[in-house]
């Protein structure tokens, strides 16, 4: 009951988890891994990139260096990554010269390709058509 509570609280735009129980049993087996390796909760590059102490994206200036087509996809709903935050990497991958494009997918959070992911699976299927 509780780990569905906890489940639900993630999902946003009154979308429910397609298979809660794949998801916890995901979630377990990192912990699981990570307890077995005597690994941190945080690896190492989150740690660096976004530690208690440097709360920020650091990778922003890397962007321009992505030469290949991308598709940056984000949940509609999503709290974590907003709209304008997507828009700006793209700019920034464009401005290096990458394709880039950005597929936004309504009545999805953070977690869009477990909340939604016959559309996630579709947007990728199509930008894939298109540039390979």
């Amino acid at each position: 009951m509780l780990k569905e509570r906890l489940l639900t609280s993630l999902y946003v735009g009154g979308s429910k988890p397609t298979d809660p129980e794949r998801l916890v049993a995901i979630l377990k087996q990192e912990i699981k891994g990570k307890h077995e390796h005597a690994e941190k909760d945080l690896d190492d590059w989150q740690l660096d990139s976004i530690g208690p102490f440097r709360l920020k994206w650091t990778l922003l200036d890397r962007i321009p260096l992505i030469k290949c087509p991308t598709l940056w996809l984000r949940g509609a709903d999503s709290e974590l990554v907003k709209q304008h935050e997507m828009e700006r990497a793209v700019k920034l991958a464009v401005s290096g010269g990458a394709k880039a494009e950005i597929k936004l997918i309504q009545h999805a959070g953070h977690l869009l390709p477990l909340e939604r992911p016959a559309e996630a699976n579709a947007a990728v299927k199509e930008f894939l058509d298109r540039v390979i």
